[in-house]
Order: C-alpha cells, then structure tokens, then sequence
C-alpha cells in the first residue's frame, strides 16, 4: 500500500541516518537552483563522464545499460533524443587528474559548481556543521528511472536541483537483493514498475521532490525513482560507519554478503561479473 513518506525539518536528521523523511525548501537557497545548460557546459568544460546508455526505455526500470565515457557536451546534446543518463557521477573525482583505465584524465571540473551546493539552511543542522560530506554525486537526465536498489554504507541527503521526481522507498525485507557478482549488485531482482503498489501488503513510502527539497535516504531503504522531464539532482554523501543495524535477524543474508565482499579479492569478483554475471 502506498504511504506519503513523512516530512521533517533540517534540524530533525542525525548521522547515521536512522529513518528516511523529506525536508521541503531545504536546499532552497543554494545558488545551484539557478543552473543551466550554458552555465553547465562552461562549468564541465570538455570533462568526460560515464553515462548509462540503454537500448530502450523499458530497460530503465531494470537499470540494465551500458556505461559509456562521453564528453559532458555530448551527453547534452544527445540526452533528449537517446535513451542516456548520468547517474552517481563523484563531482569531487572530476575536480582533480584521475587515471580511468590507465588512462590519465587531465579534464577537469570548475570547482565552481561545488560552491553552488553550499546552503546556509544546512549548516543549521549540528551534524551537517560539523560533518563534512565525502562526496557529491551528481544525476542527469531526461525521463529516466531507476530501480530498486540500496545504498548499504553511505547515508544520501539527496537534493533535487531542476525539474521535479518521484521517489518511492520500502523496507529492506520486502525485496530481493541481487547477487554480489551481478555489475548491478545494490539491485532488487524485482522490477518494482510491474508490482501494484496499491495490492501489496506492506508500506511503499512515496514523495515528489521539486527544486530546493530534500530526502534523507538510510543506507538499509530500498528506492527507486522516476523524473519528469529534465531533472537534475545531487546527493550529499555521508560516510556511515555504523554497521549495527546489520546485526538485526532480518539483514542476516545482507551480512554474510557484505563479509564475503570484503574477504574476496577485487580481481575475483571482476573476473565473476565478466564472465558470469
């Protein structure tokens, strides 16, 4: 059954986030509400960025693309004709050189674009004082969705920046999360598009975020989102060290998958994903 995901205020979140609600107006004043497209091509410069590329709409749901490097301009240009979309892409990994595949990437972002995320309205929460985030991801795109899926260790405070999207959020029990060698392993194995929200037996939160508002996403909340036309949104990222909710019955397979995660070797799961995932 569909809920309306509660609202709090920015003075109500702590960290670790413990329970996901939605603050209205409270990014509202930060400079990046008056992004774009001329300011953004001039702020990415020729900055090549990882973009999904799926082969049609449908597979949206299912989060089933390919990554793609594309200049950011080019990604401008093709996002209302192709089916593209920029998700999670690190603003702090584009600010400095970077090797991507041996290669060394000397294309940059105008650091410019992180002052703009900058809100007074936060600096009222104690926690976001004295916190500082680990990184901001951006998303882009045009009538995009994205699946369910679980973040697992960083706390979102996510901000919607241009255009308006639906999000929805249920707990983590009542979704299957994929294996840890599938590419898209924070995933549901459910296509949450073809479930009828309205016949199921336990509570799918639901907002809609428009420019200026808010969500605080735990790390344990399955979501998934739809946009409306051009949407932009930046996630603040929170690093979440506090793994006690795991201990709880429920995450059991969720534990035993985040140990053998860490006990396996990187080169392991690649070569797993590759040639089985």
């Amino acid at each position: 059954m569909l809920v309306e995901l509660q609202e709090g205020k920015i003075k109500n979140f702590e960290l670790p986030f413990k329970q996901p609600f939605v603050i209205r107006g409270g990014g509202d004043d930060m400079f990046a509400l008056k992004w774009d497209e001329t300011y953004l091509r001039e702020m990415f410069k020729q900055t090549k960025i990882d973009v999904e590329v799926y082969k049609k709409f449908e597979d949206y749901e299912t989060s089933k693309s390919d990554l793609e490097p594309m200049h950011f301009g080019d990604f401008m240009d093709k996002m209302e004709k192709e089916n593209v979309y920029i998700p999670d892409c690190s603003l702090l990994n584009l600010t400095t050189p970077r090797y991507v595949d041996g290669e060394l990437r000397v294309d940059t972002l105008d650091r410019r674009l992180l002052d703009d995320l900058h809100s007074d309205k936060l600096l009222t929460n104690p926690f976001a004082l004295l916190t500082i985030p680990v990184d901001y991801y951006f998303f882009m795109g045009v009538d995009t969705k994205t699946g369910a899926h679980l973040h697992i260790e960083d706390d979102y405070l996510t901000c919607q920046i241009v255009g308006e999207k639906d999000i929805w959020l249920c707990d983590y029990e009542h979704l299957n999360i994929r294996s840890l060698f599938d590419t898209y392993n924070n995933f549901a194995k459910e296509n949450v598009f073809k479930m009828d929200w309205d016949m199921v037996d336990f509570p799918i939160y639901h907002t809609r975020l428009k420019p200026g508002d808010m969500i605080v996403i735990p790390p344990n909340m399955w979501h998934w989102v739809k946009s409306d036309g051009f949407s932009i949104a930046v996630a603040k990222i929170f690093e979440n060290n506090d793994f006690s909710w795991m201990n709880s019955w429920k995450y059991r397979k969720l534990r035993y998958r985040q140990s053998l995660n860490q006990l396996l070797p990187t080169r392991i799961k690649e070569f797993w994903r590759m040639n089985f995932g």
